[in-house]
């Protein structure tokens, strides 16, 4: 039997972590045996309540620990420290995944005899939401044909095998751990090692939009500079 262990790291958003956590519970596992990993990157643990309150309502295994510096690699990695699983996978606290989210990704890193398989988020906007935000890039991430060969990807969404990690166990390098950037210097260490990354398109999540993000200032933040000039320009003309 395949093992997995899924990790979520959390910042003040229980709300939005109940929904992951739930949507997890709810995974159709087939043959798979599941354990779960959070960690809470905030020192007044405003996770824990969510969690163990999951924790009493599930049959599988909950690990809960606290990273009180606030780094997004620190709390990454120590959620690496507790995997034991063949196989492990990210998943964001505002994320919400499909019932066969973890089979369709380990299916497709089977197909492709890959290490890392990667697949889309997209972007669930609240009510309301300015018309410029549905469709600027920052919430509309690409998409490509599954099986497409890659050098790097996000944390967001990604299984991969443990061995894939190698020994000594990579690291996200907390020089990212405010600036973000973090998973993309991870992966690319991982493809450099000869680790074999693809795509899988059919393995999408939704990403809860929180309302703070909905403003020009948090997009430019999260932009490119050629997303950037794109976003200036259609929050110029779609604002109202």
């Amino acid at each position: 039997m395949n093992t997995v262990d899924v990790c979520i790291v959390s910042y003040r958003r229980p709300d939005f972590l109940k929904d992951a956590l739930q949507s997890v519970a709810n995974q159709q596992l087939d043959s798979l045996r599941m354990r779960i990993i959070v960690v809470d990157n905030d020192r007044d643990e405003t996770a824990r309540m969510a969690v163990e309150t999951f924790r009493n309502q599930v049959m599988c295994e909950v690990i809960y620990d606290v990273e009180p510096n606030q780094n997004i690699s620190m709390a990454r990695n120590r959620a690496l420290i507790y995997v034991r699983a063949d196989y492990l996978a990210f998943l964001d606290d505002d994320e919400i995944a499909p019932i066969d989210w973890l089979v369709t990704l380990l299916a497709t890193l089977k197909r492709y005899d890959a290490d890392v398989v990667f697949a889309p988020v997209r972007g669930m906007l609240p009510p309301g939401a300015p018309k410029w935000a549905k469709i600027i890039p920052v919430f509309q991430r690409p998409r490509r044909t599954t099986g497409t060969t890659l050098k790097f990807g996000g944390a967001g969404n990604v299984l991969l095998k443990k061995d894939a990690l190698g020994l000594p166990v990579q690291q996200f390098d907390s020089a990212y751990g405010l600036s973000g950037g973090e998973d993309t210097d991870f992966f690319f260490r991982l493809y450099s090692m000869g680790r074999r990354m693809v795509w899988c398109d059919e393995a999408l999540v939704s990403e809860q939009v929180p309302e703070n993000r909905l403003t020009l200032k948090w997009v430019l933040h999260r932009h490119t500079d050629q997303d950037k000039r794109i976003s200036e320009s259609l929050f110029a003309n779609t604002r109202l």
